[in-house]
């Protein structure tokens, strides 16, 4: 069953928002043996469906590159209608299309980094930071981090600095069971096919689980949905693409 999130913000007028394409992801990861990892993920979209996983670990195949990571502890809800309004309104009002497409020091010793994929009337922008965020990219890490289930938030420097009160009543806490994260998501994955990124969360699990057939019906869920943007993108190659049906079919569990 999906949770309904309630807002604790005052109901904004009518307006556009939020755009049909609305679209945000923020992930923050930390270096592993020399490998930026994704360690949490907040995926929001537009019609309010809220996915928020921390990694308990990663699947990769005989290359050992690229990976995906298992959201092994896993949240999904859905935001009402006036919380993810006023979510992309405050987004917007970070100025997402100004901030620096890179900032920090990749050689934090800490090895934090932080990365923001953000779109809305057909306008794109992709952002990463190294270290301690400031300015409008914390903020903008703070406003999301305020729709999260009680008790998380993204653990980088500069986010608690910005003072941001929790906005979202009733999140549920985050699943702790693998197995059902990834029943949750293969439900929801069924339920919009054409969410390539469920797909995938959805298959990493399942061949974490060793659940074969099940990351075979996933990985084609995948291909079909991402089948027009790879064509597309055939046309205009830029470098290899990170995933590809063949490399993910070589993440597979023997059955």
């Amino acid at each position: 069953m999906l949770l309904f999130a309630a807002c604790a913000a005052p109901k904004p007028p009518a307006s556009l928002w939020p755009p049909s394409d609305f679209a945000l992801t923020v992930e923050e990861l930390r270096e592993q043996g020399g490998v930026f990892r994704v360690v949490r993920r907040c995926r929001v979209r537009a019609d309010g469906l809220l996915v928020y996983g921390t990694a308990t670990g990663v699947v990769v195949g005989a290359e050992r590159a690229p990976e995906l990571p298992v959201f092994g502890r896993l949240a999904l809800y859905r935001l009402e209608p006036a919380c993810v309004r006023d979510l992309s309104r405050r987004v917007d009002r970070c100025r997402v299309l100004e901030i620096e497409r890179e900032s920090g020091a990749i050689d934090d010793p800490a090895g934090r980094q932080a990365r923001v994929r953000w779109q809305a009337f057909r306008q794109f922008r992709e952002l990463q930071a190294y270290g301690r965020v400031h300015g409008a990219f914390a903020e903008l890490l703070a406003i999301v981090g305020a729709h999260l289930p009680e008790g998380e938030g993204f653990e980088l420097p500069g986010v608690a600095d910005r003072g941001q009160p929790a906005v979202v009543v009733g999140a549920p806490a985050p699943l702790l069971d693998a197995l059902a994260a990834f029943e949750a998501l293969r439900s929801q994955a069924m339920r919009t096919p054409a969410d390539a990124a469920l797909q995938l969360d959805a298959f990493a699990l399942a061949c974490h689980l060793g659940l074969r057939s099940e990351a075979e019906q996933l990985l084609a869920a995948w291909s079909a949905a991402t089948a027009a943007s790879r064509a597309e993108r055939a046309l205009f190659p830029e470098g290899e693409p990170e995933w590809t049906p063949e490399r993910l079919a070589a993440l597979l569990p023997r059955g």
